[in-house]
């Protein structure tokens, strides 16, 4: 909605607000995505120019802490909390059809091209947290009661 738009007048204010944010998220989650992907090309540049010139480039242009690459991906992050969000919205076993459906319930965007692949491999790198059993994916507390 441009800045100045008069809100329409309509029998539910709260929901054309609702519907207002919600646009507004998508946005921010499109300028975060966009962002993302900025960062990566400027990785992916100094690692060149740092072959180029015989040294190893430094990654660490933006000032991020490198500690801990899959904490510092926000995909990552994403995958993991609507995995979390979803088990627990819909008390049962998750398959990653659902976990995509929630992502793009909350209107979040995965900058990976391949949205169902990142899901697996996240969830297989965060097994500490999420088990698999035979319906789909679960918290890792319910795994084991499974078993």
């Amino acid at each position: 909605m441009p800045i100045g738009h008069k809100l329409e007048e309509s029998p539910n204010p709260t929901e054309h607000l609702l519907k207002a944010l919600q646009g507004f998220k998508r946005e921010l989650v499109a300028v975060e995505h966009r962002r993302r992907e900025i960062r990566n090309k400027i990785a992916d540049l100094n690692r060149i120019l740092g072959n180029i010139d015989g040294q190893q480039a430094d990654d660490d242009f933006d000032g991020e802490d490198d500690a801990n690459d899959e904490e510092r991906d926000s995909d990552s992050k994403e995958i993991r909390t609507a995995t979390r969000n979803a088990i627990e919205r819909l008390g049962r076993p998750v398959k990653r059809a659902d976990i995509l459906k929630e992502l793009k319930r909350t209107g979040i965007v995965l900058s990976a091209k391949d949205p169902g692949r990142a899901v697996n491999r996240t969830l297989y790198r965060s097994q500490e947290v999420f088990g698999r059993v035979k319906e789909g994916y679960v918290l890792q507390k319910d795994a084991t009661e499974k078993d």
